[in-house]
């Protein structure tokens, strides 16, 4: 039997949209998702004196099928807003303290035997972070410069390519 009521709460991620930002995003999404599906949905407006709480009601239904669909978004955007205040150099070394953790405990691992899709996800950060951090495509030349002014010319010419 086709389940007909359900109970959806959404804790979202690391973002610092509030529940009114959210509530848009859910009604233009299920726009987009009942045009996709050929099904009728809608959603409702968001409870009286809930607005902060982002509470709502959705209804899809298509050919044999209704399902009403109570929604509460766990709202900790107030949370996410203040830990984006903090200096980049603290975000990026708590960041780095648990990426060793992770290594560490054995938890990265276990990601990857569970299921290896699992794991390239948790490593997709990884890849993508340093191109946030350097300009890439003029790491070496910085490098470069950086290595000739902090250690000298080298003696052998073709250990490096330092300025005169």
């Amino acid at each position: 039997m086709m389940v007909q009521k359900r109970y959806f709460f959404h804790a979202s991620g690391f973002d610092p949209y509030d529940a009114a930002a959210q509530y848009g995003r859910f009604v233009r999404e299920l726009a987009r998702f009942a045009t996709t599906w050929n099904v009728k949905a809608q959603v409702s407006a968001a409870h009286e004196n809930s607005a902060a709480d982002g509470r709502w009601t959705v209804t899809a239904q298509g050919p044999g099928w209704r399902i009403l669909t109570s929604f509460e978004l766990l709202d900790w955007s107030d949370i996410v807003r203040g830990e984006l205040k903090r200096p980049s150099g603290r975000q990026l070394g708590k960041g780095m303290a648990t990426l060793a953790d992770l290594i560490c405990s054995g938890t990265a691992w276990r990601y990857f035997m569970a299921n290896w899709r699992y794991g390239m996800f948790f490593l997709s950060p990884l890849s993508t972070a340093p191109a946030g951090i350097f300009d890439l495509p003029h790491l070496p030349e910085a490098l470069r410069t950086h290595l000739c002014a902090t250690r000298g010319r080298p003696s052998q010419p073709h250990q490096s390519r330092c300025p005169a």
